[in-house]
Formats: C-alpha cells, sequence, structure tokens
C-alpha cells in the first residue's frame, strides 16, 4: 500500500573501499557521504556506509548480515558506525576470520550480523590455522553457542570495542573489574604523528 515497513534480512559483501580512494575518483561523492551518514567518520570505509543503510531499511525485526572487515569495531574510523549500531543495540554476532583471508586478498573479514534491540553481542574468533574455505565450513558448522563470548549490549559504546575469545576474554573481564584506569591516572595519552597517506606505508 506503499507504506515501507522495511525488509526481513539483508545479505551482502559490501565493497571495501577507504575514503582515500574516494576521494581519487569521485571527491564530491565522498563529500555527501559525510553529509548522509553517521558511519562517515575519520578514514572512513565504504563498508560502514552499506551497514548503517542496511540497518535503515529493514524491519523492526529485521537482520543485516554481511561479511565486512571487523576493524571497524576498534579503529578510530569506525566511531561513526560504532555509533550507529550501539544506538539501536544492534550488534548480534560477530565470527572474525583472524588473519585467514577468505578472497585470496590482504582482507582480514569476518561474518556479522546486526538485529536491532539485541541485548547481547555473541563474539568468536578463528582459532585455528586453516589452508582453504571448505576447512572455514567445516570450523563455522562446530560452532555452539557456548562458545562464543557473550557481550552485553550495555558495554558497547561509541569507544573502541575491545572484542575477544576464548581464556584472553576471561583475562579482560577480570582486568574490567579494576577500579581504576590509565585514563585516570595520566592527563593526556596520544599516539602522536600519523599519516593516512598509503604511498608512506607501500613499497613497490
Amino acid at each position: 500500500n506503499g507504506v515501507f515497513t522495511g525488509f526481513d534480512i539483508v545479505i551482502g559483501n559490501p565493497p571495501y573501499l577507504r575514503v582515500q580512494g574516494i576521494k581519487n575518483h569521485n571527491p564530491l561523492y565522498a563529500d555527501e557521504l559525510v553529509k548522509k551518514y553517521k558511519a562517515a567518520t575519520g578514514s572512513y570505509d565504504l563498508y560502514a556506509m552499506f551497514a548503517e543503510r542496511g540497518l535503515q531499511i529493514i524491519s523492526h525485526k529485521g537482520i543485516v548480515n554481511y561479511i565486512m572487515p571487523v576493524k571497524w569495531t576498534n579503529a578510530a574510523f569506525g566511531k561513526g558506525l560504532r555509533t550507529v549500531v550501539s544506538e539501536k543495540k544492534a550488534a548480534y554476532k560477530i565470527i572474525n576470520f583472524g588473519e585467514y583471508q577468505v578472497f585470496d586478498a590482504s582482507t582480514y573479514t569476518g561474518l556479522q550480523w546486526f538485529i536491532p534491540n539485541s541485548p547481547y553481542l555473541y563474539y568468536y574468533e578463528l582459532d585455528r590455522n586453516i589452508l582453504s574455505n571448505q576447512e572455514l565450513k567445516e570450523y563455522l558448522n562446530s560452532l555452539s553457542e557456548t562458545a562464543a563470548t557473550k557481550i552485553d549490549a550495555e558495554e558497547l559504546h561509541a569507544g573502541q570495542w575491545t572484542l575477544t575469545a576464548g581464556k584472553l576474554s576471561s583475562l579482560i573481564a577480570e582486568m574490567r573489574k579494576q577500579p581504576r584506569c590509565v585514563k585516570d591516572i595520566f592527563d593526556k595519552i596520544f599516539q602522536g604523528i600519523a599519516t593516512s597517506k598509503d604511498d608512506v606505508y607501500f613499497l613497490y
């Protein structure tokens, strides 16, 4: 009847393209993304916009399921997408493939599910060396909910997320019980000069 209620599910492999690449081809489009999307913060990557857009077009019970980099969860540029996801409490499940490159390229990805009003994020991290997508399939089929690190949605905010699995997650949980953090002791903590100029890092 012309009343949009949203899709039940959005599945995809969004494009991975950093803002520098977008500006090289179409600087006006790069500026337009910043105006239209909260996820376009810092040296953003195009896949973050697709994640936000997916959440915009699903129903209140819908699911967004992408294979895309996990870097947005702890990188500075991911603050915008973390804000969007945390506001909707939409982080439901992440399966981080770690160093295994599904697409035979220098892209570190994972399967990610976003569902509005999810009380917990279930986080998995590849715990073995695998050599093929067939082995990856076997790993995925072996996963159970009890093997996940269960993170309360209230702990996920615009700041960097610390996602860990296995014994490390227990250690991090103990550290979080401590009353004082480094930021409580030092007035200023900073990285120093950083550049987004890729040519400085890539040697041909």
